[in-house]
């Protein structure tokens, strides 16, 4: 079938009739810990073009650690289209009453923190808060935002600010 690959700017990049084979190896060595292994191989090229690399270390459904690498490369010319690395985790305490999130990408290849995400949750029989603080950037491009939500149960958020 048609493979295509696009750039970021919506251009086509690659057209063949030969499309990539993915590889995919997950491995759950004890419950709480998980690897994977994603890549994509093109034979036109005879190369990888894209690959990525996840762990998750888990306690419960909120407490735990994951990192990511990705790698994704536009093969004719050998330019690099993505190089992350991507992070994130959570903690919970009292009884999973107040939970603390984060997630952080950067850039490898731009050198440079592209988003960090920072959230705290308060929840209660009837009600949570949460506060979000978020941080992007993109080129010379800044811009960060604070959220603020109150739920109440069987109501839904009464306030979004």
């Amino acid at each position: 079938y048609l493979s295509q690959k696009i750039s970021s700017s919506g251009a086509l990049l690659d057209q063949s009739h030969l499309s990539s084979v993915t590889g995919t190896l997950r491995v759950y060595p004890f419950p709480q810990v998980g690897f994977d292994v994603t890549t994509h191989y093109h034979p036109l090229y005879r190369a990888i073009d894209d690959a990525s690399l996840s762990v998750e270390l888990r306690k419960d459904a909120f407490t735990y650690f994951s990192a990511t690498w990705v790698f994704d490369t536009y093969l004719p010319t050998d330019t690099v289209l993505n190089h992350q690395l991507r992070a994130s985790g959570g903690l919970a305490m009292l009884h999973q009453k107040f939970l603390a999130t984060w997630e952080v990408n950067y850039d490898v290849e731009q050198n440079l923190l592209q988003q960090q995400r920072y959230s705290m949750t308060y929840k209660n029989q009837c009600s949570s808060f949460r506060f979000d603080v978020t941080q992007k950037r993109l080129g010379l491009f800044q811009d960060i935002e604070y959220h603020f939500l109150i739920e109440l149960k069987d109501v839904g958020k009464i306030l979004t600010i």
